[in-house]
């Protein structure tokens, strides 16, 4: 929700999906909610064959106060534009000058607050710095990466 400078992902590139769901990201998580947002065509489905679902919170009034309220801080603050503009002028380009001097990261990319660091084992062939899934001696490279993450805070 808004990780990439958009409100959903989808939108940076223009795709119109059937149905898209979320949850945390619409309010930090501070109050649980989440929603469906249902594309006209989909929702036509359902006028001659209604869905009797529902949970227990389902539309509990101080979430979806939060939410609204969400909403509008987001617009309210420009958080979009902010994450657009940061994720392109700071975090990427310090992202990419880290890179550079580490021969394990074989390629930076991402946008606005999402982004990924591939870490491997040769720049030029790509391998990864651990297989997929690795775990004991295999995963040893990366628990001392994580390790020392941690250690730094």
């Amino acid at each position: 929700f808004g990780r990439v400078g958009e409100w959903f992902a989808v939108d940076r590139w223009g795709v119109v999906p059937d149905l898209v769901t979320f949850a945390k990201g619409v309010n930090s998580g501070y109050v649980p909610l989440g929603g469906v947002v249902i594309g006209e065509h989909v929702a036509r489905t359902f006028d001659d064959r209604v869905f009797p679902g529902g949970l227990t919170y389902s539309g509990h009034p101080l979430a979806c106060a939060v939410g609204v309220e969400s909403v509008r801080t987001f617009e309210d603050e420009r958080i979009l534009e902010r994450v657009r503009t940061l994720g392109a002028d700071v975090i990427g380009p310090r992202l990419r000058e880290i890179a550079a001097r580490h021969p394990s990261v074989g390629d930076v990319r991402g946008l606005g607050f999402f982004w990924a660091v591939e870490l491997v084992r040769d720049r030029e062939t790509r391998e990864p710095l651990v297989p997929f899934n690795a775990s004991g001696p295999a995963a040893a490279p990366m628990s001392a990466v994580v390790a020392a993450v941690k250690e730094r805070g």
